[in-house]
């Protein structure tokens, strides 16, 4: 059986919200230390896949396929015991109808984590590879790296840009903003784009009523960048994270505003929260903001990181449109306190420093490509040397912040191979 690194994360990755969904309701009598062990389980596996088949490398790696399919066979063996177990402690009161219901729920768990099992076990021995071939040597910190080492080890780490509010590019010398069209469900296109036209009308009677008003110029720029986010129909996810923002500063602000405006205003940021779900990459970013747990300080280490490296582009206009920068503050300024932020906003302040390191990264590993191929421009070697600069300044961040988010392993490897090529 050959399935591609990408088709076993998604497996994978549906087999948890599968029995996420399953074994978190009360109604499946498992015990606490059941609860537990799924719980933990589950954890460690949505770790794993997330981490595995790095890059674009057509590989997988030996300690990932391990650590998975060890997992797998723990989650396979939990779930045919709690489903014996269920069944034969199943309260009379539950009936025949229930048990039999209960049992096979049990069953088809039971065959998805097998499944599972034989999925791993199947992979071809070909395509499975250490991670450390695709590594620096700790040991030999003598010898010098070959530029085609450097980039051919970059190129298999460094994965491409994730679903996000923000994604970069290198546009006519200078690191700047992809935008990205908004593409809803094809099914109900012409709905969703009557949907936005209203909404877009509704939001300019909304501004137009705010600026007459003494409401908050803080929160009013927040309001016409939700506007012309949504005039734009580009970058769904950004809209999204935005929406969130002023959702919360409304609340802050309500008591300020008429109570006219006020229902108004509402009532628009909940019409905007519905359109935003005709949106396939909204809603796979909701999916994976609620798949990954994070904590304070990886959000306020993220927010520092955001903050000086926004100060150091304003300081490079030659290698950075302003937009870059600005951008950047917005979407760290929209997670207004770390402690009590969203798992929706955290994510997006971590994906967007993520996807900055993939453009940043991308673009030193490039220009050690076209030093491979005598190619390479001087302007080239001026914007990879100052990205590589940027990056390597907040080496220590960018380090922990990888080790304490799931599927950011790539980039403490990614980090010591430009360490050593310096």
């Amino acid at each position: 059986m050959t399935v591609s690194p990408k088709e076993l994360r998604d497996e994978l990755n549906d087999f948890i919200r599968s029995c996420r969904a399953t074994f978190d309701r009360k109604s499946a009598p498992l015990s606490l230390g059941e609860r537990i062990n799924l719980s933990t389980t589950l954890d460690t596996l949505r770790v794993i896949t997330r981490q595995a088949g790095w890059g674009r490398s057509p590989f997988y790696f030996t300690d990932e396929l391990a650590s998975t399919l060890n997992t797998a066979r723990t989650l396979r063996e939990l779930i045919g015991k709690s489903t014996i177990r269920n069944v034969k402690a199943t309260p009379p009161s539950y009936g025949t109808t229930q048990t039999a219901q209960l049992l096979q729920r049990g069953i088809a768990y039971y065959d998805l984590a097998d499944f599972l099992v034989m999925l791993v076990e199947g992979i071809p021995p070909d395509k499975v590879i250490d991670v450390a071939d695709l590594q620096l040597s700790l040991v030999d910190d003598e010898e010098p790296q070959e530029p085609e080492l450097i980039q051919g080890r970059l190129a298999h780490i460094v994965p491409a840009q994730k679903i996000s509010p923000v994604r970069f590019t290198v546009l006519n010398g200078l690191l700047a903003i992809a935008h990205t069209p908004a593409e809803p469900v094809a099914e109900d296109r012409s709905g969703t784009l009557s949907a936005r036209s209203s909404l877009i009308e509704r939001g300019k009677e909304i501004l137009g009523e705010l600026r007459a008003s003494n409401c908050d110029r803080r929160f009013l720029s927040e309001l016409t960048a939700l506007q012309d986010n949504l005039e734009s129909s580009y970058d769904i996810v950004q809209l999204g994270i935005i929406n969130l923002a002023c959702d919360d500063q409304h609340k802050a602000f309500e008591a300020e505003l008429s109570t006219a405006i006020a229902t108004k205003l509402r009532s628009h940021l909940t019409s905007i929260s519905m359109y935003l779900a005709q949106f396939p990459e909204w809603q796979k970013f909701v999916e994976n903001a609620a798949a990954v747990e994070l904590n304070e300080e990886d959000v306020r280490r993220s927010q520092s990181i955001v903050h000086q490296l926004a100060s150091d582009f304003e300081g490079r206009p030659d290698a950075v449109d302003p937009e870059v920068p600005r951008t950047l503050r917005m979407i760290s300024d929209a997670v207004s306190d770390p402690a009590q932020a969203g798992r929706r906003l955290s994510f997006a302040l971590i994906r967007t420093v993520e996807n900055l390191c993939i453009s940043l990264i991308e673009t030193v590993s490039k220009f050690s490509q076209e030093t491979i191929t005598k190619s390479s421009k001087m302007g080239s070697f001026a914007l990879a040397t100052t990205f590589s600069a940027f990056i390597l300044k907040y080496t220590g961040a960018l380090t922990a912040l990888s080790d304490g988010v799931p599927g950011m392993g790539w980039l403490k490897s990614a980090l010591e191979i430009m360490m050593k090529s310096v």
